[in-house]
C-alpha cells in the first residue's frame, strides 16, 4: 500500500470503509463542520493548505479506486459512477450537506457531484477543472505536462510514491477520463454530457484557476463560469496547476471567505 508520506504532522488519520461498490480508504482530519475533497489524477496530495484547512473544518479525502495502490471497483468506470460512489461515502460518513472541492480530475468529479447530488452539496469549489477542454485541443505530452504543474517546485513535499505507483495513477486517470483510450497525447478530454448539464448546478460555486497554469487552459474555467449561474471565477496570480501548493495563503483565504459568504462572495 502506498505510504502517503506527505501527511506531515499527523493531522490526518487513514481509515477504510465498505461501500456498495467495494472498499475504499480515506483520510480525515480536523475539527469543525465537514468538508469533502476530491483529489486529481496524480493521486491524493495532502498539501500544507489542506492541513491548514483542518483548523476550521473536518476534512474528508477519499482515495479514488485505482489510485495510490487501491484496487479498482468493477462497477465504477465513469465520472457519474464515481460521483455516486462519493454520495454513498457521504451517506455513510458525513451525513450533512457540506462544501465539496476538487482539483483537475477532482474538479470534474466535483462538478458531476454538484449536478447529481445537490442535496449533499452546500457549495462547490472547482479548481482547474478537467473535462471542459475546448473542442479540438489535445492535452500536452506528459513530458511537458510536468513542467506546467507548479511555479514554485521548492514548495512541493516529498510524496514518497514509487515510479510504479505514479505510472499506475496515470493509467487510472485514463480509465475515468477516456475509457478505452490509453494514449493521453491523442485524447481530447471534452465531457459533452457534463457540459450540457452545467446549468443544473444551483449551489454557490467557486471556480479557481492558476494564472500561469500550463496544464489546463483558462478557457475551461471561463466556460464553466459562463454556464453556472452566479458562479465566481478567480484567477490566482503566480500559481500554476497546483494552486494550493503555489499560493497556500491566498488559496486558504479565498476558500474560507467563499464558504462563509456563499452566493454573496466576491473576490477581493
Amino acid at each position: 500500500m502506498s505510504d502517503i508520506k506527505h501527511n506531515h504532522g499527523g493531522k490526518f488519520d487513514r481509515h477504510a470503509i465498505d461501500l456498495p461498490t467495494g472498499a475504499i480508504d480515506y483520510f480525515v482530519g480536523g475539527d469543525g463542520p465537514p468538508y469533502l475533497h476530491m483529489h486529481g489524477a496524480g493521486g491524493l496530495r495532502i498539501s500544507h493548505s489542506l492541513h491548514e484547512l483542518t483548523k476550521t473544518y473536518r476534512v474528508y479525502m477519499p482515495i479514488i479506486p485505482g489510485f495510490d495502490d487501491m484496487p479498482f471497483h468493477d462497477e465504477i468506470n465513469s465520472f457519474l459512477e464515481l460521483a455516486d460512489m462519493f454520495a454513498d461515502f457521504w451517506q455513510a460518513v458525513i451525513k450533512t450537506p457540506c462544501p465539496v472541492s476538487g482539483h483537475a480530475m477532482g474538479g470534474r468529479l466535483t462538478t458531476w457531484y454538484a449536478i447529481l447530488h445537490p442535496d449533499k452539496t452546500q457549495c462547490a469549489i472547482i479548481q482547474c477543472p478537467s473535462g471542459l477542454r475546448p473542442e479540438g485541443q489535445v492535452i500536452m505530452p506528459f513530458s511537458q505536462y510536468q513542467k506546467g504543474v507548479i511555479s514554485h517546485p521548492d514548495k512541493v513535499a516529498d510524496e514518497n510514491r514509487s515510479q510504479d505507483v505514479i505510472d499506475a495513477n496515470r493509467e487510472a486517470g485514463y480509465r475515468y477520463h477516456a475509457p478505452g483510450k490509453g494514449v493521453i497525447d491523442k485524447t481530447v478530454f471534452r465531457d459533452h454530457d457534463m457540459a450540457a448539464r452545467l446549468s443544473e448546478i444551483t449551489c454557490p460555486t467557486l471556480i479557481l484557476q492558476g494564472a500561469i497554469d500550463a496544464v489546463l487552459p483558462p478557457e475551461s474555467a471561463e466556460f464553466l463560469e459562463s454556464q453556472v449561474e452566479g458562479s465566481q471565477l478567480v484567477f490566482i496570480e503566480d500559481a500554476g496547476h497546483l494552486i494550493d501548493t503555489d499560493q497556500p495563503e491566498r488559496w486558504l483565504r479565498v476558500i474560507r471567505d467563499f464558504i462563509t459568504q456563499g452566493h454573496e462572495f466576491r473576490a477581493a
